[in-house]
């Protein structure tokens, strides 16, 4: 929070972490396609768990430019319902390699 000038900031801008990805941590909540459930870690494998049960709101990881470093660490997840917008939310696209 102390880098970004109170905004997101454009991707690539700030070191990318250590994989060499941009921008996975504290620049703007990301959407996953997980619904928020919090007993989903209890009900799947540690590997790549996917919460499929209906729900009404999804998970979003990542943090924002606005919170703490423990905010933007990627084990921390946060649920909002799926039509909320806001400056510090947003969604990462993936392409397949």
């Amino acid at each position: 929070a102390d880098n970004c000038d109170g905004k997101p900031q454009p991707v690539g801008q700030k070191r990318p972490n250590g994989l060499g990805i941009y921008d996975m941590s504290g620049n703007v909540w990301e959407w996953c396609a997980d619904v928020f459930h919090a007993d989903a870690y209890g009900r799947h494998a540690a590997e790549n768990p996917v919460e499929t049960r209906s729900g009404e709101e999804r998970v979003l990881r990542g943090g924002a430019f606005h919170l703490d470093a423990w905010s933007a660490r990627t084990m921390r997840r946060f649920s909002l319902n799926p039509e909320f917008c806001g400056p510090a939310v947003g969604f990462r696209i993936v392409l397949g390699v």
